[in-house]
């Protein structure tokens, strides 16, 4: 329910530690003016409100429609910063590259989970949008995760951060620099992760709400991760 989702944001907000992002999502299908009326609730409460692609038009809706209808969005939600999520999630709907150049040139797009999966996607994405720009993309697609940092992605945002977050941020970083870091650690680490992906999706979200209730107790970490994480 909207007042819930509302609420959860709020809830977010207040616990996030200073310096902490806070993002929801808004979108959740409907008349746009509808969708538009609850990002506008939900902009105080977050940093940004994540516009879920699939919720926006119809899967047999061209692009036309789809960019006709975030135009609309865009105009009733003032200037509340914006994101975007390629949720599959009432069906998968991906940005083509002239997609991402329009949301990128519209100025109030700060992010794209981008949920594309294949290395050429992630490239011609990342090509459409120019240098300067606030729109970036952080992947999150584990397995191709080295390449789309060496070709300018800004990182990384899937599940399995969930888990272990100090390997993907690693990763992240050694991948960004110059020559693509130590191949040897990238390697190591991309192929673990890679691996690991498969065990991270078995019952999630609550294997992870399990993992960290177990690093916690063997850590001494126990009263704070388990706030956290229910």
């Amino acid at each position: 329910a909207p007042a819930e989702r509302l609420e959860l944001a709020r809830r977010a907000r207040a616990r996030a530690p200073s310096g902490v992002r806070v993002v929801a999502c808004g979108t959740y299908g409907g008349a746009i003016s509808e969708q538009a009326k609850f990002v506008n609730a939900l902009a105080p409460l977050c940093d940004a409100v994540v516009v879920n692609t699939a919720c926006v038009a119809a899967e047999d809706e061209p692009d036309s429609v789809w960019q006709e209808r975030v135009q609309e969005l865009l105009e009733k939600t003032g200037s509340a910063p914006l994101g975007l999520y390629e949720c599959p999630v009432p069906y998968k709907r991906l940005l083509t590259p002239a997609l991402m150049r329009w949301c990128s040139d519209s100025g109030r797009f700060l992010f794209l989970k981008d949920t594309c999966c294949r290395t050429d996607g992630l490239k011609a994405k990342l090509e459409a949008c120019p240098p300067g720009q606030p729109l970036k993309l952080f992947n999150a697609n584990v397995e191709t995760l080295a390449p789309s940092i060496a070709l300018g992605a800004a990182g990384f945002s899937g599940i399995g951060a969930n888990f272990y977050p100090h390997l993907h941020a690693f990763l992240c970083a050694e991948a960004a620099r110059p020559g693509g870091g130590d191949a040897y650690k990238v390697g190591r680490v991309q192929d673990f992760l890679s691996l690991a992906e498969a065990t991270v999706c078995v019952n999630y979200p609550a294997s992870a709400k399990a993992y960290l209730e177990l690093y916690a107790a063997e850590t001494g970490a126990a009263p704070l991760l388990s706030r956290r994480c229910r």
